[in-house]
Parts: structure tokens; C-alpha cells; sequence
């Protein structure tokens, strides 16, 4: 019996899962207690802990700005809940988010620091590398992240073909395809034409 997926157009868009973000690698925040003094510096930081590169801001602030970060507020090597600055990835380089409360306001807590104040500050001078502001305790905490969500392969009139005719067979014939991506099958939208 042969299968083959017939939608309308558009059909696999509206299907399509939501984009996921990269995972944590370590699973968890890592204090640095000030092992990098710029945002270069942190990206070589995270690669060193088994990363890919730093997590984007929807990692760090998952609920967004004016909300708490991943796992809670950070508190520096400073003992200071304030001025916690945490460097981001996919949006550019030199980018910080505030982790901790700036300016004893916790609405500034997840903003970039392009956009505290109404973006008055931009990219951080320090963040090109200052050892002082490292040493001080503000850049004490980094989220490392690893490759993001492969998207969905199709397997069409490959050897071996799929024969199968149950979603148990596809399983494992994705799995046997598939053997260094992790497997996450989902059957949306077989029929037979």
C-alpha cells in the first residue's frame, strides 16, 4: 500500500509547530563569577562549557520584559541583586540582558540594556570588554545554549523506501534514518489519494 501526504496549500504551515528555542546546555545558569569581561569574551566563555553559543533572550526571559529571568533574579558575587547584566545571543552582538534590578525598579528586570530608559543607553561601552565591571560582580551569570530544533526531513523514494503502514513502522523508520537527531516523530496529515 503507498502513502503519500496530500494537503491543501498553506496546509503545512498552519500544521508546522511552533519554533522551539535552543536548549540550556548545562541546563542551568552558570556563575562566572567574572570569567569574561566582554560579550566576545562570553561567547568564547560558552563554547569552553560545551555550547553552541549564548542563549538567545527568549531563553533568559521566557515571560519577557518586566518579568523575572529563567530560574529566578540572579544576585552577583557582589552580594547585590542590583545591576546584573547577562550577555545574549541572536539578536547582534553586544547584547546584554538585566537579570538582576536595575535602578531599584524590577519593570527593568529582563530589558536589554539597548532598551532601559527608552533605549538612552544602547550597547554597553563596558561590554566590549571591561575588566572592572566583571570584577565589580555585575556579569556573573550567563545561560549557554546548545543547536536549535532541526526542522522536519522527508524521506521520498529513497532506498529503502518507506513501506510501513503504521505509525509504529514510521517511528522506526525515522529512527533508523535519523540515528544522530534526537527523535521526535508527530504524524499530522496521512491519507491515502
Amino acid at each position: 500500500m503507498t502513502f503519500i501526504l496530500c494537503c491543501p496549500l498553506g496546509t503545512a504551515d498552519a500544521l508546522a509547530p511552533p519554533l522551539v528555542p535552543p536548549a540550556i546546555t548545562t541546563g542551568d545558569w552558570i556563575d562566572t563569577s567574572g570569567a569574561y569581561a566582554s560579550w566576545g569574551a562570553a561567547v568564547d566563555f560558552c563554547i569552553a562549557q560545551g555550547g553552541v553559543d549564548l542563549c538567545p533572550y527568549e531563553v533568559y526571559c521566557p515571560d519577557g520584559a518586566g518579568t523575572a529571568p529563567f530560574n529566578g533574579r540572579r544576585v552577583g558575587s557582589n552580594g547585590d541583586l542590583i545591576d546584573q547584566w547577562a550577555p545574549f545571543g541572536g539578536d547582534g552582538e553586544n547584547r546584554w540582558v538585566q537579570t538582576g534590578v536595575w535602578g531599584g525598579d524590577n519593570g527593568n528586570t529582563c530589558l536589554g540594556h539597548h532598551q532601559i530608559q527608552g533605549g538612552a543607553h544602547g550597547n554597553p561601552g563596558w561590554g566590549t570588554g571591561n575588566q572592572g565591571v566583571a570584577d565589580a560582580g555585575y556579569l556573573d551569570w550567563v545561560l549557554c545554549c546548545g543547536e536549535a530544533a532541526t526542522d522536519p526531513v522527508w524521506f521520498d523514494g529513497e532506498e529503502p523506501a518507506w513501506a510501513g503502514t503504521t505509525w509504529g513502522a514510521g517511528i522506526d523508520f525515522c529512527a533508523l534514518k535519523l540515528t544522530s537527531v534526537a527523535l521526535s516523530c508527530h504524524v499530522s496529515c496521512f491519507t491515502q489519494c
